[in-house]
């Protein structure tokens, strides 16, 4: 048998070189945290372990009121450091010269970029804000407001032998996508509520067959005058106005089996109408396609399936809306 006691100091001169190597690693450690506290240092900041403006798009929902939000955030900041950026989602619209205290660390303006106040409603509830700190300015900068995307959908219209129409819910807070099937008749589109809005709002609609064949289609006033016929399942159409005449534009496009027609409405009270020869006035039917007191109508002779989708510019103070209507104009959805 081996002498133990030999084999003993073997294991134990092992291990004190093992031990040794660990101990030299973990010194090396030690100074590599020094020096990145170090260089944290340096750049300004203070390594608490607490969040500074090295953390970025953390979010969460505002509390308190429209022209004073409060934000908490876990875990939870010590203090205001130039930079901080943050998302949080609006819980109410916003007053005038809305301020936001993060942590109870003091409530601070909200201003946009070029240092003015957003305007009253500009932040709209449910929408996520983007801000950052500035500490110059000692105020929250709102570097952007992004509404969120909410489907509505509709269901399918059962009646075919009357007048029915394609409408939609509110559209003020974002992106609206309707889909509906109607095997054939008319479809009576009315739009109702964009008095006073500012910015662009659009409409397409899509009519397919479902095969990809070519078909005809005609678009009808509300006195069944024919404003526009003869478009094919490759065309593209596009309606603009003047302030005087609709004009209906047609191109090819590659999306075989559809058929759109596309209607932009700009309505800009600060900065112009887009539209040649129109100005901004209050209900003016600028792009009005669908305008507030006639109801168009898209005669369909074949099935196809509607899609119909809005968008509203984000300072809009007005709802932008769809509704269904019966043959005798009563309200359906």
């Amino acid at each position: 048998m081996a002498d133990a006691s030999a084999w003993k100091v073997e294991l134990e001169a092992e291990g004190d070189a093992w031990k040794a190597k660990q101990d030299a690693h973990a010194e090396q450690t030690s100074r590599h945290v020094d020096e990145i506290a170090e260089l944290y240092t340096m750049a300004g900041e203070a390594p608490t372990g607490n969040p500074n403006s090295l953390d970025t798009a953390r979010d969460c929902v505002t509390a308190g009121t429209g022209t004073a939000y409060t934000a908490t955030f876990a875990p939870a900041f010590a203090s205001l450091v130039n930079g901080i950026e943050l998302k949080v989602r609006w819980h109410a619209d916003s007053g005038e010269n809305p301020t936001l205290n993060l942590n109870g660390l003091g409530a601070k303006a909200i201003v946009q970029p070029d240092g003015n106040a957003p305007a009253a409603a500009a932040l709209k509830q449910n929408h996520t804000g983007q801000v950052i700190y500035n500490a110059t300015l000692d105020k929250w900068v709102l570097v952007s407001n992004v509404p969120p995307i909410l489907p509505s959908p509709l269901s399918v219209v059962a009646a075919k032998t009357t007048n029915y129409a394609l409408q939609a819910s509110d559209l003020a807070d974002g992106v609206t996508i309707v889909p509906i099937d109607i095997s054939s008749g008319d479809v009576d589109i009315t739009e109702l509520g964009l008095a006073s809005m500012n910015g662009i709002v659009r409409y397409v609609i899509t009519a397919w067959d479902g095969a990809g064949a070519t078909h005809k289609a005609r678009l009808l006033d509300d006195s069944d005058q024919e404003i526009w016929t003869g478009f094919a399942a490759s065309d593209f159409i596009t309606c603009v106005y003047d302030g005087t005449t609709r004009t209906i534009l047609a191109e090819d496009v590659t999306a075989f089996g559809f058929i759109t027609l596309d209607v932009d409405y700009n309505r800009s009270t600060s900065e112009g109408n887009l539209w040649p020869g129109s100005s901004s006035t209050l209900h003016e039917n600028c792009g009005a396609l669908f305008d507030y007191t006639t109801n168009y109508r898209i005669d369909l002779p074949f099935p196809c399936l509607i899609r119909l989708y809005g968008r509203v510019a984000k300072d809009d103070t007005q709802n932008a809306y769809f509704r269904v209507y019966d043959d005798g104009s009563n309200v359906l959805i």
